[in-house]
C-alpha cells in the first residue's frame, strides 16, 4: 500500500545481509544493501513527509509474511476505531472547555484523513491500514457496554488493533489485551506491556 514498493531508492552502503526490520541508520552502520520506498528522504534517513516528527525510514522487504496475526493479511491491517456516543454526558463535560463539538462523521473523517496520509508515507511492508468504525453501545462510564464493545471489536470485527476507547472505563482495554489485540490511545492499565499504549504514554512507550 501507499507507494512502499514503487520506484524504490537503493542505498548502496554495503553488501551485508539484513534480517528483521531494518532502519536507515542500521543499514548505514552495518553496511547493508537494501532498498527504501520513494517516500524516504535518503539525505536525512527520514520519511519525506510534512510532519515535524517524521520517523526514520525502514527498508523494503521481498516478502511481508502474509497473514501473520489476527486482523493482518498480506495486503491489509485492520484497525477498529472507537467512536463515542453522542451525546455522552461525562465526555461532553470533559471536552466542553475546548469546544470539541465535532459530529461522529467529522471525527471519522479526521481519523480517515490521518490514516490515508500515513498509509501513503509509512513503511507498512505492502499492507494498507484499513479502518472500521465501532460506535459505542453505551456511555463512557458504562463498564458492561465497554466490555461488550471490546469483544465485538476483536471477535466480530476481527481487529488487529483498536484505536481509542471509552475514556472512563479501562474494562475496554482489559478485554482488548486479553484477546491479544493492540490497544492504541486506550484507557491505561497498570500491566500495559506489551500491547497497550495509553492516551498519555510513558517515555518508554
Amino acid at each position: 500500500g501507499g507507494g512502499h514498493t514503487s520506484t524504490p531508492t537503493t542505498t548502496s552502503v554495503g553488501s551485508g545481509r539484513s534480517s528483521g526490520a531494518v532502519s536507515f541508520s542500521r543499514a548505514k552502520a552495518d553496511g547493508l544493501k537494501v532498498t527504501f520506498a520513494d517516500t524516504c528522504d535518503t539525505s536525512t534517513g527520514r520519511l519525506a513527509m510534512p510532519y515535524y516528527f517524521a520517523p526514520e525510514c525502514y527498508a523494503n522487504v521481498a516478502d511481508n509474511g502474509g497473514a501473520t496475526a489476527a486482523g493482518v493479511t498480506g495486503d491489509e491491517i485492520k484497525v477498529v476505531v472507537y467512536i463515542a456516543q453522542q451525546p455522552d454526558a461525562v465526555l461532553d463535560f470533559i471536552t466542553g472547555p475546548i469546544a470539541a463539538d465535532d459530529t461522529s462523521a467529522q471525527v471519522e473523517a479526521t481519523y480517515q484523513g490521518f490514516t490515508d496520509m500515513f498509509n501513503a508515507y509509512m513503511q507498512t511492508y505492502g499492507r494498507t491500514v484499513k479502518l472500521e468504525f465501532l460506535h459505542a453501545s453505551g456511555q463512557s462510564t458504562d463498564e458492561v457496554a465497554a466490555r461488550a464493545d471490546a469483544v465485538k471489536a476483536m471477535e466480530e470485527m476481527g481487529a488487529f488493533a483498536v484505536w481509542g476507547g471509552p475514556v472512563l472505563s479501562n474494562a475496554w482495554t482489559q478485554e482488548i489485551k486479553a484477546r491479544g489485540g493492540v490497544c492504541i490511545g486506550c484507557p491505561a492499565l497498570d500491566d500495559a506491556a506489551p500491547s497497550v499504549f495509553s492516551v498519555a504514554p510513558s517515555g518508554d512507550e
